[in-house]
């Protein structure tokens, strides 16, 4: 679910609509939101015509941010293009910070009547249930949300015509790192330009960033299995507190050295070798749907501890292990385990 951060009855200005090029560059009025059609209703300026618009298809002509709050303890609260956010971290759900803004922000986004809170409640429940991201407020360059990033994708049937089937694929070999061989998967000028604090931010690479966090879980497994414990459980979570993703390892297993297109591109344009496969459990969390987060981490917990007794070791030798990472880094996690169940 996207939805434009602004309220309704705001100027705005469309642009790359594709199918009404005529209205590109033209002014209106955002009259409110529709959330069932994922678009604002727009009065467009010298016609009667109204138009529903894509949030990506809207710019607020003049951005509005004013800040307020004060230093005392409870944390200051920024409105942008009228709507709330934590002032820290800009974010409409915050963990962090302990505010949570959507039922009042979709007051000031859903057309107006005696019913709004009742309808800004039941927007509420509705993106709990799928676990919409918290809105970021947007800068002054754009009034445009953030689209999760693109992220290498390989479905079960990918695997099985390229034969690689996990469930035939041999185990991992013991004294083999896992982590050097996601080491080996940067490049020689990724390592060279890592060390000269020339690598990507995660903002132009989320996805280098996630190659990174994989290299520090591998290098986690072989600590691990050296030690002969359980691996922990790892939570790839932002700053704010969020949104998180918590990946249980179940085991590793081995990819043949003649490594296909898709999974290559994982690699960089490092030589083609024999790479890890980490089989899963993992589960995506936001901040706005608390309750369900915690039914979901306390099954995993039961799935954890009888995989643990299963392997020999103690119920209780649970251990977690937290990387914080940027949102864009944790979009592209969710992206690639969602498109590799």
């Amino acid at each position: 679910l996207v939805l434009c951060k602004m309220k309704a009855s705001t100027r705005v200005k469309v642009i790359g609509l594709s199918g009404r090029i005529d209205l590109n560059d033209r002014e209106g009025t955002a009259l409110y939101l529709i959330p069932a059609r994922e678009r604002y209703l727009v009065q467009m300026d010298g016609s009667d015509e109204q138009i529903g618009v894509k949030p990506a298809n809207l710019k607020v002509c003049q951005h509005v941010e004013t800040v307020s709050g004060a230093d005392d303890g409870l944390g200051k609260t920024v409105e942008v293009n009228g709507l709330t956010y934590c002032a820290e971290h800009r974010l409409e759900i915050c963990g962090a910070c302990c505010f949570n803004f959507r039922i009042m922000n979709r007051m000031a986004q859903l057309q107006p009547g005696e019913d709004i809170y009742e309808r800004a409640c039941a927007q509420d429940e509705k993106e709990t249930a799928i676990n919409t991201p918290s809105l970021h407020a947007p800068s002054r360059k754009s009034a445009r949300p953030l689209t999760a990033p693109e992220a290498v994708s390989l479905s079960k049937d990918a695997f099985v015509e390229r034969n690689l089937n996990p469930a035939t694929l041999e185990l991992w070999p013991t004294g083999e790192r896992v982590g050097d061989s996601f080491q080996a998967c940067f490049s020689f000028r990724e390592k060279l330009m890592s060390q000269v604090g020339g690598q990507p931010t995660v903002e132009e690479n989320p996805l280098y960033h996630v190659r990174e966090s994989l290299w520090a879980i591998g290098d986690c497994i072989d600590t691990q299995m050296q030690k002969r414990k359980p691996f922990p459980l790892f939570t790839v979570q932002d700053e704010a507190q969020s949104q998180a993703v918590m990946i249980d390892v179940v085991e590793v297993r081995k990819v043949p050295t003649a490594i296909p297109e898709p999974v290559a591109l994982i690699q960089g344009d490092s030589e083609k070798k024999s790479v890890p496969l980490l089989i899963v459990r993992w589960l995506y969390s936001t901040s706005g749907n608390v309750r369900a987060a915690m039914d979901a981490v306390n099954a995993g917990l039961k799935m954890k501890k009888k995989s643990n007794r299963s392997q020999g070791f103690g119920e209780d030798e649970i251990q977690f292990q937290n990387m914080e990472s940027h949102p864009k880094e944790v979009a592209t996690f969710r992206a690639l385990l969602q498109k590799n169940r």
